[in-house]
């Protein structure tokens, strides 16, 4: 009889420790929602444009003409996705992104995903407002 006793308690201690563990991937699943519902994410119109004259560039087409913008806190990161671009017979891929600033200086977006070919396939940077850039 005791031998029952014994593992009913450690099957009953067994079940509290699954139910307090569950408790607790519950509360972390809660705080994961809470920081997902903190961030926005919004889709938005882009083009590359030519670097002195007011109009697309031609390279416009090695962007896809939909970015990702993400606001989290107090940083908004914008995702722009690539695509192989062909011109007179040649194929080609973006290698570097450079932002223009509104100082007139150019910073380097970050590379954040690659294709299996080894070409970039997303570039993403931070801005510092949601305005036209």
């Amino acid at each position: 009889m005791k031998k029952v006793q014994k593992l009913v308690m450690i099957s009953a201690m067994a079940i509290v420790m699954v139910v307090s563990n569950h408790t607790s991937l519950i509360q972390a699943a809660e705080v994961g929602m809470e920081q997902a519902v903190a961030m926005q994410r919004y889709t938005v119109p882009v083009s590359l444009w030519h670097a002195t004259k007011d109009q697309a560039s031609m390279a416009n087409s090695a962007i896809r003409n939909q970015a990702t913008v993400e606001i989290f806190e107090n940083m908004t990161k914008v995702y722009i996705y690539t695509d192989t671009m062909t011109m007179a017979g040649i194929s080609a891929n973006l290698k570097q992104l450079l932002i223009k600033q509104a100082d007139g200086t150019s910073v380097e977006a970050q590379i954040e995903g690659y294709r299996e070919d080894g070409t970039a396939e997303c570039f993403s940077f931070e801005i510092d407002a949601l305005e036209e850039y």
